[in-house]
């Protein structure tokens, strides 16, 4: 009965909001159950009975209160959980958005930006590898910035904000919508699409409502004409008098509808003459002047006529009709605002007047240039805004997207990570990688442990008074105070972030790196709102400025402010032994089911058990072999050489090498023939495909070895060749 009770008082009816309260109501009724059921096995039923009583009449009063804290705990507080808002910025509301982030970016502390790609790698083989150099880590960093697009960017400017203790840190989160209307082509990779997709992004809004960009370079190199982009006027009259136009050589429907249309344009002028020096001409959208398929309307204060209904070659052949017969008369083509075109013959009454209406027109043609290009940039005003603020960017594991940023927005990456680092340094001179600093940083390593570092992780272990709502506070924990711009009037265009979300991230990293800098010794709370210098600047901060990781197994760091890469504080524990990369084949298109065993076995038997390091299978038709000694590389390759020259010799055949070139489709090279496939534009599933693909062929100089394993006189075979084939068939 009692418990009965306990449960019809925590039934949804009457339960509170709190969901916590009522969770733990219900153990202990559940606890509760478990007791009397014990004390009516022992007799102490009344006691059991008086303890329910006094169970559910606390549990009630407790139901019709608010939470509270008790006063005893001095300096303490529970937050209440909140919603952060993101600003949603898609085309119909980006100018405004834009004009709002201005002074937003002005006033920033520092900005938060994250992007969401459609991919990371065209092939897996183009996954970051322990193997690579770092060389070889750029050009697949190059090669996944130009293949994959841009479809959200996040912005999150920081700025001070008066609070109860002094200052705190106001975060202004947007998500932009992108897609890239300009750009012809752009790669998909499936597991980056359904990993969206199950973050529940919105591809509708995406494709629909996304904002197009082009880059800096794009804008230079696009110059479109005037007939692209604006009204298209008669040439000039000297260009008029050259264009003479010989209609007795057109066909015959072509020499009846020229004299058709120039009866009509007569007649029409002649009817607008006759009215306008009748005083009687109104400027209206129609005269009641119509003759044929002319309809005549008014532009730009000037009578002209609608051409309707008539194909591209009809519409050039008024054209020539008007240069030919009709001084007084000017043809154009005018771009509607659904991107079609409609074509007028306009008329003017005078030298002056034609001159005076060219005039407008021109000027109509680089406003209008002016007005396309402007949009056509897009999105690429608000990168060229952080660019020109010099603000401090703040990333997480960022080099990808600031990869990403040169690509779309300034121009193609260059060729080398050097040049890369130097061009990046001048449009972006101040950047922060939170990575880094966690990485470099004993308390955060101590706080971290062996957490994950990545993003979500590290910000709910860091922040969790900003992550999450319930979370205790304590005066002397040192949590910074974080708030978000709130939305006062209820905009749709604001909406509950969500990890994954680019907006919401740039949010998170900010708030991540507002928290390291508390870990620094970087007192927010001590700022105010007109800092007499820039956080970038501050000493704390300096050893960890402008570097960013280049992958997350490089055990380095990059300097984009001098150029150069240098070893990581903490030492990354790597999977396989250090990487010479002179002592490294490539073996790729050798038959299927060779495995490591088979690979160490055949390779011990000619060049000793111990002569291999490690071996790393790219794919499953590729193979990177690392030898003990830099000699043996050239060794290898002589002898595959050798091998595949004398491939119908007995000891050929039944050399321990021929079952890794067995068929004639094995390859071979250095380490430098594995940089050139990387560095191939083809886009190949397979890495054997791709090496195919791009034609490259070991360049190795076989010096003297050469001269003693390849003789004139096939016949014959080096005493070297025999002796190393026969002990290593004795070894089988």
């Amino acid at each position: 009965m009692y418990f009965s009770f306990l449960l019809a008082c925590v039934s949804p009816a009457s339960a509170p909001k709190r969901e916590r309260v009522k969770s733990w109501w219900v153990g202990q009724a559940m606890a509760g159950r478990r007791l009397l059921l014990h004390q009516r096995g022992s007799g102490a039923v009344s006691s059991a009975k008086y303890s329910f009583s006094s169970s559910s009449s606390c549990f009630s009063s407790i139901l019709s209160k608010k939470t509270t804290i008790d006063k005893s705990k001095q300096g303490e507080e529970v937050t209440k959980k909140k919603v952060y808002k993101v600003k949603q910025v898609r085309v119909d509301n980006f100018a405004a958005s834009l004009e709002a982030l201005r002074p937003l970016i002005s006033q920033a502390v520092f900005v938060a930006v994250d992007a969401e790609m459609t991919g990371i790698s065209s092939a897996p083989w183009r996954n970051f590898f322990e193997w690579d150099s770092s060389a070889v880590r750029f050009l697949k960093l190059r090669d996944s910035a130009s293949r994959f697009t841009i479809l959200q960017f996040g912005v999150c400017p920081f700025t001070i904000h008066p609070s109860n203790s002094g200052f705190s840190l106001l975060a202004h989160p947007h998500n932009f919508y992108l897609f890239p209307k300009n750009h012809p082509e752009f790669l998909c990779q499936n597991s980056s699409l359904d990993f969206l997709a199950t973050h529940h992004f919105d591809f509708n809004t995406c494709f629909s409502k996304g904002l197009s960009y082009l880059s800096r370079a794009q804008e230079e190199a696009q110059q479109l004409p005037p007939s692209a982009n604006a009204p298209q006027p008669e040439p000039e009259e000297e260009d008029i008098n050259a264009a003479q136009i010989d209609f007795t050589a057109q066909s015959t429907a072509d020499l009846l509808f020229t004299q058709r249309i120039q009866i009509w344009l007569h007649e029409w002028r002649e009817q607008l003459i006759i009215k306008i020096r009748r005083d009687d001409f109104i400027q209206s959208e129609k005269m009641g002047c119509k003759f044929g398929n002319f309809e005549t309307t008014s532009y730009k204060m000037r009578p002209a006529v609608l051409l309707q209904g008539y194909t591209s070659h009809q519409l050039k052949l008024i054209r020539l009709v008007v240069r030919k017969h009709f001084s007084g008369l000017v043809f154009v083509r005018i771009p509607t605002e659904n991107n079609m075109w409609e074509s007028r013959v306009v008329y003017t009454h005078s030298d002056n007047d034609k001159a005076s209406f060219l005039k407008e027109l021109q000027m109509d043609l680089r406003r209008s240039r002016e007005s396309n290009v402007t949009s056509a940039v897009g999105f690429r005003h608000v990168i060229d805004l952080l660019s020109s603020q010099n603000k401090l960017i703040v990333g997480h594991n960022c080099i990808l997207d600031i990869a990403h940023m040169y690509d779309k927005f300034i121009g193609p990456i260059p060729s080398s990570m050097e040049e890369f680092m130097r061009e990046v340094h001048k449009i972006f001179s101040n950047i922060i990688d939170t990575k880094h600093i966690m990485n470099g940083n004993g308390t955060v390593q101590h706080l971290m442990k062996s957490k994950s570092k990545s993003l979500s992780s590290s910000f709910f272990t860091l922040c969790p008074t900003i992550s999450t709502g319930w979370s205790h506070r304590s005066a002397s924990d040192q949590h910074v105070n974080v708030q978000v711009h709130a939305d006062d009037d209820g905009s749709s265009w604001f909406n509950s972030g969500a990890k994954h979300e680019a907006g919401y991230d740039a949010f998170m990293t900010g708030c991540l790196f507002a928290q390291l800098c508390v870990h620094l010794g970087i007192k927010f709370d001590q700022m105010g709102p007109s800092i007499s210098d820039p956080l970038q600047s501050n000493k704390k901060l300096k050893p960890y400025l402008n570097h960013l990781y280049p992958t997350w197994n490089s055990g380095t760091v990059v300097d984009f402010a001098t150029g150069t890469e240098k070893p990581e504080h903490v030492v990354y524990k790597r999977k396989y032994p250090k990487v010479v990369f002179e002592n490294i084949v490539l073996l790729w298109g050798f038959p299927s089911g060779l495995n490591y065993k088979n690979l160490k076995g055949c390779i011990g038997k000619v060049f000793g058990p111990d002569s291999l390091v490690s071996i790393f299978f790219i794919d499953s038709s590729s193979v990177l072999l690392q030898f003990k000694k830099e000699e043996f590389v050239k060794d290898f390759l002589i002898l595959k050489e050798t091998l595949e020259r004398r491939k119908d010799d007995p000891i050929s055949i039944l050399h321990p090498l021929s079952v890794i070139f067995e068929g004639g489709n094995t390859k071979a090279g250095d380490y430098n023939t594995y940089k050139d496939v990387i560095a191939c534009n083809s886009c190949k599933v397979l890495f054997k495909d791709q090496a195919d693909a791009s034609g490259v062929a070991c360049k190795v100089d076989l010096g003297e070895k050469e001269e003693r394993l390849f003789l004139d006189d096939d016949e014959n075979i080096s005493e070297s060749f025999c002796q190393n084939t026969i002990a290593s068939l004795r070894g089988r």
